[in-house]
């Protein structure tokens, strides 16, 4: 009851960091998530261009949601997040991948689809992660 509570409260902190669609909003919010937290959704994010680099410390998440944003550049940071099961990067304005991403052993589903990553791109990714299924 406890762990549903906090990711009640997790959710209610993003979504009204979302409805205010801000950058410092979304870093401002941040701050108040425990670093156990294993979900963070940042999808529908217009009008924020950059990731917060504290989305990097939460070293405990398993699901990541990029998705429908104007996010056009994923950081290098990305590959501290090695417990990462569940990326969504589809609908997004990314062109390339940091190389970082090989550190991401567990990641198994990366939703690549509806974005701007060419197929090269894309098969350079699938090399970095073999275990990984790629929705493109």
């Amino acid at each position: 009851m406890k762990n549903l509570l906090k990711k009640l409260f997790f959710t209610f902190v993003l979504l009204m960091c979302m409805s205010e669609s801000t950058q410092a909003q979304v870093a401002r919010n941040l701050t108040f998530m425990d670093n156990k937290t294993d979900s963070l959704d940042l999808s529908l994010q217009a009008d924020v261009v950059e990731i917060p680099l504290q989305v990097f410390k939460y070293k405990h998440l398993k699901y990541l949601n990029l998705s429908v944003s104007d996010f056009d550049i994923l950081p290098k940071e990305i590959g501290q997040l090695t417990n990462l099961v569940y990326l969504d990067l589809s609908m997004s304005k990314f062109t390339t991948l940091p190389k970082e991403m090989v550190k991401l052993k567990k990641l198994r589903i990366l939703d690549l689809r509806q974005n701007r990553l060419n197929d090269g791109e894309i098969l350079k990714i699938s090399k970095m992660l073999p275990k990984c299924e790629i929705l493109f």
